[in-house]
């Protein structure tokens, strides 16, 4: 059926082999939300991408509004681009968004996204802007995916 919802499982993660994948961004909301297991914290989407090989992750806390994410994502992906590391990137997009005159300015649109994994994971130059593409086209993705979950709603 057109409205059947998919998911995807950290178990389903977790089978995949991503050594030479250096960044996932997770730009759906809650991926960083997961379940508590004593002694080991909160195993959530970016702790399964991590198993995979991936080099680091960027998450959400709570739910992220489509239109600051995709403001958000675009200045993360500039900033990327420009060589930044991925923390440098996370802290340019945040500041960004909270010197904006918009709604997006206040800390609930863009304080809800970390990082997870190495802080100073960079995307090659010679492959920036095909890691930028890649990456626009996984939320691009993502965000379809979470389009149809909320079946056509959005916030």
């Amino acid at each position: 059926p057109a409205n059947e919802v998919e998911y995807l499982f950290a178990r389903e993660i977790h089978d995949l082999k991503l050594p030479g994948v250096r960044l996932a961004v997770l730009a759906a909301c809650d991926t960083e939300v997961g379940k508590t297991i004593g002694g080991e914290g909160v195993a959530a989407l970016s702790r399964a991408f991590l198993a995979t090989g991936v080099g680091a992750t960027v998450s959400t806390l709570w739910r992220v509004s489509d239109r600051a994410s995709g403001d958000f994502l675009r200045h993360f992906y500039a900033a990327l681009a420009q060589g930044q590391s991925s923390s440098a990137a996370l802290r340019f997009a945040k500041l960004q968004l909270r010197r904006s005159q918009s709604a997006a300015a206040h800390p609930r649109y863009w304080a809800g996204y970390i990082l997870t994994g190495s802080a100073d994971m960079q995307t090659p130059r010679s492959t920036q802007s095909v890691a930028v593409t890649a990456s626009a086209l996984v939320f691009a993705l993502l965000a379809g995916w979470l389009y149809i979950r909320r079946g056509g709603r959005t916030q």
